[in-house]
């Protein structure tokens, strides 16, 4: 805790508080860990009311002491007290802003406040060895922080929009200088003029810098575009999905009778499915149309939805609090289940800034830690099904000839929608449309795996005959998989949508052999179980892309003229709402010595129609009459690492812990019937066929035995293997073991822990309730 010392007698006296009474709410690496009392400026109401009393009651003590006095000098007598009192307190609370100051600065459990020259000069240093070495070594700890800068009052009433701001010209060639950062002098704020904003240097030079913004205030900016977009429109008969809530059950699991077409039900495999025959998908930085529209609109970064949905999760992880899900409309089954987001959908985003001409920047995926996926190839298969009529899906199958698609449907360009937030531009894919839908009439396809294909996928195969018969339940229903997928991707799903334009997503349930059923989810369903209401999510989402466009201005400049590489996490360690980017050059040569890497925190404050919320934010209460919503506004703070060598240490280190997490995730588990060695071969020709640019199906299954039945006598019946799903991700693996290999990780083999293989035994439990369901239908199995 913060020593008393620093406090002077008089104010801890006049507010009857200790140290740890004055500071505001802890972060999780301060120095106070008990709950905030007040604050500043109520803490000064609270003094101030005290030495009132005091005074008043100094001049009646007075009074009865000298029956003499007059009552002119008890009065001038209780003026001097309160005078005094009051310059004290003046002199107390200078110090305890820098206290606060202080606070909020701090990332190392080193005390250290700002002293002045003359105060420093007049302090008895001891000058023995020891005691200069421990002051360097706490200096030098202390420049890799910078301060956090509390504004004493919130302006919520100027223009705190975003616009697109002139950089200036820019270094071809960045070179690393010493001691100092990228940019060789002071910082400036990438927001506009409107934005209130602060500057100021520290103690040791690093630059700080702080300001607010208002979700009101941030607009959003039309993009038309450059060609007539046609979208796609789902297979006939799958329309009603649209305007039916709730589950539609491709086949009725009790009687076998078809609601929807039965050959929606079997899905071709990726083996048999002719992928270049569909258009490629093409980067941010190779789409020629999104760059000029760029250019029309003086847009500096552009991207699309699958690239910057993940630094937006990230960012309002921190922006939230932490917030997690809205449950309350499941069942009792999951009534204790978790509520916060997975560990997959908290994993770092990394992306690319690839620089596109003098001042123009491209959001790209980085693939330094793509690992393969076969469930992404099964998206790609079970969009062309939803949105093609049965004979026409034929022509996309490698039974068909090559001739049956053309050249020019094979390059036709997609659909997009565009949106431009600040001097940001985000492409969004269009999937699906429907005439009768609100809006724009667009929606988005996603396709979903059950349970234990997803946790489980390099044993898909094997876990194809998991089925899913019940709208409720923990296990084999619906609801089990819509809770996943509301913890792991719905976050992600809501900004995609919003980029887009969209009404909605269009949801497949699958076991990559064939489809469960199908659901409509529109957007105001997922912003209440995400964010409480539309109006929060609105807001969330401008301030989310507001926040990600500031670490990018940040990131550019601190390595002018060159691509960079980011990692984005939400670090609570540093503060509960703090989000850190950790930069460095994409293409540095090894002679140098380890690239240059720069850590840049973001920290933030909540207000609700001024009111400063402490801990996660809360939903809205929202007028239901004129849906009226209080004013959020964010005050932020910017630190930034140094670049002299503790500077470097410091961030080094916190980007090498991200990038593990992310290797982490490239093990799986050896699937049934298969050694290392087999199923090693086996991804090894897919990674080669996809360097050699051509589709990962285009394999050799051959190398591959058939899957044979694996019992294992330490699983005790009655174990549940869907025990929660953090238990089911890959368990952690060394770095060392897993070396890039060209555009792919390469994977880490594992044998199947317990609960895997109980997992696996579930799911052939349930292919077998499935068949016996099956001999019960009989004549039933008809068309509709």
């Amino acid at each position: 805790m913060l020593p008393r010392a620093h406090l002077s007698p008089s104010l801890l006296r006049c507010t009857g508080a200790t140290a740890t009474h004055v500071l505001p709410r802890p972060a999780t690496r301060g120095l106070v860990d008990t709950a905030p009392a007040t604050s500043l400026a109520e803490l000064a109401r609270q003094a101030s009311k005290y030495l009132a009393s005091r005074s008043d009651a100094s001049a009646s003590l007075e009074q009865s002491a000298q029956p003499t006095t007059s009552n002119d000098e008890a009065a001038k007598t209780a003026q001097s007290l309160g005078q005094q009192g009051r310059a004290d307190l003046a002199v107390d609370l200078s110090s305890l802003s820098s206290g606060l100051d202080y606070r909020r600065r701090l990332r190392t459990k080193a005390p250290h406040l700002k002293i002045n020259s003359s105060s420093k000069n007049s302090l008895d240093v001891s000058e023995s060895k020891v005691g200069q070495n421990a002051h360097r070594r706490r200096r030098l700890s202390l420049r890799t922080s910078a301060g956090h800068v509390r504004n004493q009052k919130l302006d919520t009433g100027s223009d705190q929009s975003v616009n697109s701001v002139d950089h200036g010209d820019e270094k071809s060639d960045f070179e690393l200088p010493t001691g100092s950062d990228a940019s060789g002098g002071k910082r400036t704020d990438a927001f506009s003029e409107g934005t209130s904003k602060s500057e100021i240097e520290s103690e040791e030079g690093e630059a700080i810098e702080s300001g607010s913004l208002s979700a009101s205030k941030i607009p959003i900016g039309k993009v038309k575009p450059a060609r007539e977009m046609r979208v796609a429109q789902l297979r006939k008969g799958l329309n009603r999905v649209l305007f039916s809530p709730g589950i539609h059950h491709l086949r009725d699991p009790r009687t076998g009778v078809w609601n929807f077409d039965a050959s929606l039900s079997d899905i071709p495999q990726p083996q048999d499915f002719a992928f270049h025959r569909c258009p490629l998908y093409i980067t941010p930085s190779q789409d020629k149309e999104l760059l000029e529209l760029a250019h029309k609109y003086a847009c500096r970064f552009l991207g699309s939805t699958s690239t910057v949905s993940k630094s937006l999760s990230q960012i309002y992880f921190a922006l939230s609090g932490g917030r997690g899900i809205d449950t309350s409309m499941l069942s009792q089954d999951f009534s204790t289940g978790r509520s916060d987001f997975t560990r997959g959908a908290e994993l770092p985003a990394s992306i690319v800034l690839n620089r596109l001409g003098k001042r123009t920047y491209s959001i790209d995926n980085d693939k330094t830690y793509d690992v393969d996926n076969i469930l992404s190839d099964f998206g790609h298969i079970l969009e062309k099904m939803l949105t093609s009529e049965a004979e026409d899906l034929k022509r996309f199958l490698l039974s068909s000839p090559e001739e049956s698609v053309s050249e020019a449907e094979r390059t036709e360009r997609e659909a997009y929608h565009y949106k431009k937030i600040g001097s940001m531009l985000l492409r969004s894919q269009l999937d699906c449309y429907h005439p009768d839908l609100p809006g724009s009439g667009v929606f988005d396809i996603k396709t979903r795996a059950c349970f234990p294909i997803r946790y489980d996928s390099a044993n898909y195969l094997a876990n194809s005959v998991y089925d899913i018969f019940k709208d409720r339940g923990y296990t084999g229903s619906y609801e089990r998989e819509y809770y996943d997928l509301m913890r792991a991707v719905m976050l992600k799903y809501s900004f995609q949508v919003r980029i887009g334009g969209m009404d909605g997503i269009f949801l497949a349930y699958h076991n990559t052999s064939r489809i469960f059923g199908f659901q409509y989810v529109p957007l105001t369903e997922i912003d209440q179980r995400i964010f409480g209401s539309s109006e929060m999510a609105d807001a969330a989402f401008k301030i989310s892309v507001t926040i990600l466009q500031k670490l990018l201005d940040l990131s550019v400049k601190a390595f002018s003229g060159v691509d960079v590489k980011m990692i984005i996490k939400h670090t609570p360690n540093i503060d509960q709402n703090s989000v850190t980017a950790y930069v460095e050059p994409k293409h540095w040569k090894a002679e140098k010595g380890p690239p240059p890497v720069q850590a840049i925190t973001i920290t933030m404050e909540n207000f609700l129609d001024g009111q400063l919320i402490q801990g996660q934010i809360p939903a809205f209460v929202v007028d239901e009459r004129t849906r009226q919503v209080p004013e959020w506004t964010v005050k932020y703070s910017v630190v930034k690492t140094g670049m002299d060598e503790i500077g470097q240490l410091e961030a080094r280190k916190g980007a090498q812990s991200l990038r593990k997490k992310l290797v982490d995730m490239a093990s799986l588990y050896i699937p049934e019937g298969h050694t290392v060695e087999s199923v090693t071969r086996y991804y090894e020709a897919r990674r080669q066929a996809i360097e050699a640019g051509r589709h990962a199906a285009t394999a050799s299954l051959t190398d591959l035995p058939e899957p044979t039945d694996i019992v294992d006598d330490d699983v005790k019946d009655g174990e549940n293997a869907t025990q929660d799903e953090e238990s089911l991700i890959p368990a952690s693996v060394e770095e060392k073991a897993v070396k890039s290999a060209g555009q792919l990780l390469t994977i880490q083999w594992k044998k199947p822990a317990k609960h895997t293989l109980k997992l696996r035994r579930e799911a052939k439990a349930s292919g077998k309730a499935y068949e016996e369901r099956k001999k019960t239908w009989g004549s039933a199995q008809k068309q509709p």
